[in-house]
């Protein structure tokens, strides 16, 4: 047990320290034209905005607030989805049987993608449908592991995903694995998979 809780004490001082590698760049470079335009867009709030969904330029609003018009207020939506990203690979490799050692590599093989390492210090939709995608992704493994309450996850993360990019669509596949367990099929006669799909779209 404490070896768990020393790897698990590890692997998060890990994802912190690349999450604090990410704020340190982010503050360190010039914003880009799209990054300046993302700022714009969110000195004036709106539903959706003309080629982008809201939510990374409505998350940039309360860091705003807080950290006044810096680099690191308009790429903090960027930083946390990598938190996030790193956070959800420690539950997922569980799942899908790997251990501590395959949640570690996981998390540097991502950060050896251009995607992660650098769109995580970058105001960009891509790094938060990521994120999404891959809370949708355990939420999914869960489900077919006989966790019918992981409705709910995948249904939040499909709903905030979409708000993030549209394409976090490209998920829904992955409940086609799970749709083969009987007590999958068995949930699809109780209300809580339609439910959760009635959040999906609220959101």
């Amino acid at each position: 047990m404490s070896d768990l809780l020393g790897e698990r004490s590890r692997f998060l001082l890990l994802v912190l320290g690349l999450t604090l590698l990410h704020a340190v760049v982010a503050v360190s470079l010039p914003l880009s034209g799209d990054e300046a335009y993302y700022w714009d867009c969110s000195r004036h709030p709106s539903w959706s905005y003309y080629d982008q969904p809201p939510l990374v330029i409505w998350a940039m609003i309360p860091f705003r607030a807080l950290l006044g018009e810096t680099r690191l207020a308009v790429r903090a939506p960027a930083v946390l989805a990598s938190l996030v990203i790193g956070l959800v690979l420690w539950p997922l490799v569980r799942r899908l049987g790997g251990g501590p050692r395959h949640a570690v590599g996981a998390v540097l093989v991502l950060h050896a993608t251009p995607l992660v390492m650098l769109g995580s210090s970058y105001a960009s939709t891509d790094v938060v449908m990521a994120a999404c995608y891959l809370a949708a992704t355990w939420a999914a493994v869960a489900l077919a592991q006989g966790e019918g309450r992981a409705w709910w996850g995948f249904a939040a993360a499909v709903g905030v995903g979409f708000l993030a990019k549209f394409p976090v669509v490209l998920v829904l596949p992955a409940l086609l694995p799970a749709l083969w367990g009987a007590r999958v099929r068995r949930d699809l006669r109780t209300p809580r998979p339609y439910m959760a799909a009635a959040l999906c779209c609220l959101l």
